[in-house]
């Protein structure tokens, strides 16, 4: 049996993808929670949080509570800790799943002995790094909001793509209930990928071009959006 690793930040949402990919009948041998963040030098909320928290827990958790007991959890400062280092060579693991942590190490992504996976909130080939659904949006760039999954490579979301697909949000969307489709995704397209693999039919190719790179989104720039919203809902199919 293949061992794979989910490698992320405790979030709601994240818990909510973890716990998606479990019962679609994955077996994860073990999670491992990044404790700290980057933080930008400007601002960037509020915005939204207290509407966004509240939507994703009424929605997330209707058929299951957000509870992780009984599972293998592990929490460290940061994924590239030396103690992180040495928890997971002990795993012994095979594949791993980065979704929501700081850039992964090198030295880390060659303890799993088949690589690794990102999960991006975005159009890799378009919108790097940040926020980048929000800066497809904040362009009026319809066509390219979405999700990719992609191998783990040494420039940030450059890697091999497994998929990548448009996000279709529903018509009248609100900026605080983006992530929550965005999620949905993510974990359609992450258990497809994980299926595969575990198949021996795992499929990818090189990105067709470098998308450019964005990072944190200014919260003066982020409160544009519900307007920017309003032309990008008539895009939308219900």
């Amino acid at each position: 049996m293949k061992k794979i690793v989910i490698l992320a930040s405790d979030t709601p949402h994240r818990r909510y993808y973890i716990k998606k990919i479990i019962s679609s009948g994955i077996s994860i041998a073990a999670i491992v929670f990044e404790s700290s963040s980057i933080k930008p030098s400007f601002p960037v909320s509020p915005f939204f949080s207290k509407e966004e928290e509240e939507f994703e827990r009424e929605n997330f958790f209707k058929d299951f509570g957000d509870s992780l007991e009984g599972l293998s959890v592990r929490v460290f400062e940061t994924i590239n800790d030396k103690a992180c280092e040495d928890y997971i060579r002990g795993l012994d693991a095979d594949f791993a799943v980065v979704f929501g942590t700081r850039r992964v190490e090198p030295f880390i992504i060659d303890l799993f002995k088949d690589g690794a996976i990102n999960v991006h909130r975005g159009i890799a080939e378009e919108y790097r790094g940040l926020d980048t659904n929000l800066w497809a949006i904040y362009h009026s760039d319809w066509e390219n909001t979405g999700v990719t999954v992609h191998f783990v490579a040494k420039e940030l979301d450059t890697g091999d793509i497994v998929f990548q697909e448009r996000v279709i949000y529903p018509r009248h969307v609100k900026v605080y209930q983006l992530r929550f489709y965005e999620t949905q995704l993510c974990v359609d397209l992450s258990i497809r990928a994980l299926t595969d693999y575990l198949n021996g039919n795992l499929v990818y190719r090189p990105q067709t071009k470098k998308g450019r790179y964005y990072s944190f989104m200014p919260l003066v720039l982020k409160e544009l959006l519900p307007g920017k919203l309003e032309k990008f809902n008539a895009n939308c199919v219900k």
